[in-house]
């Protein structure tokens, strides 16, 4: 995973990314390559927990999705660059 993250962030650094769908599923594709089976899908069911945590993923499907639209139409709102990166 370690080299997947720098590979991303390289291609991040180096390319002008927007924030919408596509990208994002983009980058989840590169962060989960050989990590998980559907790279840059978002879930349709649901997930257990994580392993040691007491978190809870969002069911997948439509309140996934739901939440996602919602994420980024809040992120294009942000003009002042450092808010929008730690927002994101």
């Amino acid at each position: 995973m370690i080299l997947n993250l720098r590979e991303i962030y390289n291609e991040i650094i180096n390319n002008d990314f927007e924030i919408n769908k596509t990208n994002l599923h983009h980058i989840h594709s590169i962060i989960a390559k050989d990590l998980v089976k559907d790279l840059g899908i978002m879930r349709k069911s649901s997930i257990g927990g994580i392993t040691g945590s007491s978190y809870l993923p969002l069911a997948g499907g439509d309140r996934l999705n739901a939440k996602m639209n919602y994420l980024l139409k809040q992120a294009t709102q942000i003009q002042i660059p450092f808010d929008k990166a730690v927002f994101t």
